[in-house]
């Protein structure tokens, strides 16, 4: 890990101008979280692209290595369940269609699309 001091005394984390290694990452990744930034905004910061950000958090889980994260926030897995089952048939709705002869069709209720078919070709006087 490469260390400097900042104004207040403390050590302020800086990429290695070399190869990384596993310890480097690790101290990224926890400069990362105690810098309440995201990861783009950290790597865009300290000068390294974000893309380095997931592939140390991915080499180190691998090996058991990873620094837990942050418990404020983040995504968390969910089942959404629709209560209502998919409808199928006719719906209760209100359709208003204009035909190429200029008159004007009202559907309102319970209809099924394709029963309406034939009526809107002989209302607008099609073959």
């Amino acid at each position: 890990m490469r260390a400097n001091r900042d104004e207040h005394g403390g050590a302020e984390w800086r990429p290695p101008t070399g190869r990384w290694q596993a310890e480097d990452g690790r101290a990224m990744l926890a400069a990362l979280a105690a810098s309440g930034q995201t990861p783009s905004a950290f790597a865009r910061t300290k000068g390294f692209g974000p893309y380095r950000v997931n592939y140390w958090r991915a080499r180190l889980a691998e090996r058991g290595g990873a620094p837990a994260r942050s418990e404020e926030g983040g995504f968390v897995a969910v089942a959404v369940r629709d209560e209502d089952p998919p409808r199928t048939g006719p719906v209760d709705r209100r359709v208003e269609v204009t035909l190429t002869n200029g008159r004007v069709v009202t559907f309102a209720g319970t209809w099924d699309p394709t029963a309406i078919a034939p009526w809107l070709q002989a209302l607008d006087g099609a073959p």
